[in-house]
């Protein structure tokens, strides 16, 4: 059983390496790259939120102190990657990307 797990699990990882240069270019036809990364990080906190609702605790100003210039880098860098790699090799585009 463990072992259709790795395979199924393995399968997927392969599969997403293979879909997503693709379904990306889709998007960069309809999408900036700025609102590309606004709808992941949206999308990716509201996961977060939904999966840690039952252990979030309060959070206070030292929290955000640190949270918000983390969060502000970490989207600058994401929209540089996005408007580099739409310049790459489909090939270069895979690797970077799963990187």
């Amino acid at each position: 059983m463990k072992n259709a797990v790795y395979y199924a699990m393995l399968f997927a990882v392969i599969l997403t390496w293979g879909i997503d240069p693709v379904i990306n270019s889709l998007f960069y036809k309809h999408y900036s790259a700025t609102a590309l990364v606004s709808m992941a990080t949206l999308l990716s906190s509201i996961m977060f939120f939904l999966v840690s609702l039952k252990k979030l605790k309060p959070l206070n100003r030292r929290y955000f102190a640190v949270a918000v210039p983390i969060c502000g880098l970490n989207s600058i860098a994401c929209v540089f990657q996005r408007i580099g790699l739409q310049y790459t090799t489909p090939a270069s585009y895979a690797f970077l990307e799963q990187l």
